[in-house]
């Protein structure tokens, strides 16, 4: 196993796996809600998407 991977255990590992499937399947439906909540506010869509895509993970 690798140097890195050895810092972390496998609950660890397995819970890092989960949130990065997740991202990936909820990715498809904040981007057109983001888009859609942009454009009446005239605020640069990619902006709003990319923080709520990135926020919601704090």
């Amino acid at each position: 196993m690798n140097k890195v991977l050895r810092k972390f255990s496998i609950y660890e590992l397995v819970l890092i796996a989960v949130m990065a499937a997740l991202g990936i399947a909820v990715k498809p439906v904040v981007v057109p809600v983001a888009h859609l909540i942009a454009g009446p506010l005239m605020i640069p869509r990619g902006a709003l998407a990319g923080g709520i895509y990135c926020g919601k993970r704090i």
